[in-house]
């Protein structure tokens, strides 16, 4: 269960992080300049290769691009999320600033 959580977590960052860039029509090029990294790991990224990146490096990115992450720690059963809103299903949602 801890390996897919940080495997969704990694996903839905890489993928606003792709969006940014789309948004923003940056290259590959200028945005491993603004990272501080090579060309071939903003391809990493752009390819989904997940096993690649930490969460920390994809928040760090996040903020170089000027985007604030907050993380949202949910009570709950897990199976229950995919069925119905936090709110209906009795979720205590903690926000962490």
């Amino acid at each position: 269960m801890e390996n897919s959580a940080n495997m969704h977590l990694r996903t839905q960052l890489m993928l606003e992080i792709k969006s940014q860039l789309n948004t923003r029509k940056m290259t590959q090029a200028e945005a491993a300049t603004l990272f501080g990294v090579s060309q071939p790991r903003v391809s990493d990224l752009l390819c989904g290769r997940h096993d690649k990146f930490t969460l920390d490096t994809l928040i760090n990115w996040l903020s170089k691009l000027g985007k604030r992450v907050d993380l949202v720690v949910l009570d709950g059963d897990p199976s229950l999320r995919l069925a119905c809103p936090a709110q209906r299903c009795g979720y205590r949602m903690t926000r962490l600033y």
